[in-house]
């Protein structure tokens, strides 16, 4: 009998598609978290600059806010539309 074998996979559970994906974006979110927190913490700004520069390019953008999008306590997710003046005020690499 070859390795592979259909009738002894028929009876393992599958992972479900919405666990999946659901897992994948929880990921997603923590590298990005720790991302940002990295580009904080190698910043030559203090987290008050950082939001002061921000606002400049995009708007109101508050420390509240960017303690926000950091803390894995809270819901908020880092928008896509921030990343190229977070990239330029941080530095990111």
């Amino acid at each position: 009998m070859s390795e592979f074998d259909p009738i002894s996979d028929i009876g393992s559970p599958k992972p479900d598609a919405e666990d999946v994906l659901t897992d994948s974006l929880y990921e997603t979110s923590v590298r990005v978290r720790k991302v940002l927190q990295q580009d904080l913490a190698e910043c030559r700004f203090s987290r008050d600059e950082v939001a002061r520069r921000l606002s400049v390019r995009m708007g109101r953008i508050s420390v509240a806010i960017i303690d926000a999008y950091v803390a894995h306590s809270k819901p908020h997710r880092f928008p896509a539309e921030l990343i190229p003046a977070w990239i330029e005020v941080t530095g990111s690499r």
